[in-house]
């Protein structure tokens, strides 16, 4: 059995250039390192949105048996930036938790304040067992609701910006 499909890139994905390639990565150090560069060489500002392309969890010598990806994991290192990682199949998006805290305040506010994620047809979006908490990863059509709903919510924070900046000129 042979299953062959392509994965267009999903458009939050090419709508900004904050995106760094993580494929070469052959631990989670590694990958960590390699955002943590990218964040200083690119003078991101705190709160900025950071997308992550190509992480494999499946090849890395530091993740032996440590299960599916959790935002804690990424929140140990990067607490001021809101991270989106695709994996390398695109099937998954992982979160840290300040990413997973700005989709969820607004999906309340502009979309549904009784959405719920485990309605998702043909996906999952996946949840602590002894908490039922969403551990920031986001598997198949969830992937793809959440790579929508963040490209919405960066729209969105990129004209509050401009319009900010406009009045700011406005009164100088």
């Amino acid at each position: 059995f042979i299953d062959s499909h392509a994965h267009l890139l999903m458009p939050e994905t090419v709508a900004h250039n904050n995106m760094l390639d993580v494929s070469s990565a052959q631990s989670f150090r590694q990958m960590v390192t390699l955002i943590q560069q990218h964040i200083e060489t690119q003078g991101l500002a705190k709160d900025a949105w950071i997308t992550v392309m190509g992480y494999d969890e499946h090849k890395w010598y530091d993740w032996y048996k440590k299960g599916e990806p959790r935002k804690q994991d990424l929140d140990k290192h990067f607490r001021e930036h809101k991270l989106v990682l695709y994996r390398t199949d695109f099937h998954s998006v992982w979160l840290n938790s300040l990413a997973l805290q700005s989709i969820e305040t607004f999906v309340r506010a502009e979309d549904d304040a009784a959405f719920d994620w485990s309605a998702i047809k043909g996906g999952r979006a996946v949840r602590d067992v002894s908490t039922a908490e969403l551990t920031g990863l986001f598997v198949d059509t969830a992937a793809t609701l959440v790579s929508d709903i963040v490209g919405r919510r960066r729209r969105n924070e990129a004209i509050a910006a401009e319009q900010r900046y406009a009045h700011y000129k406005q009164h100088v």
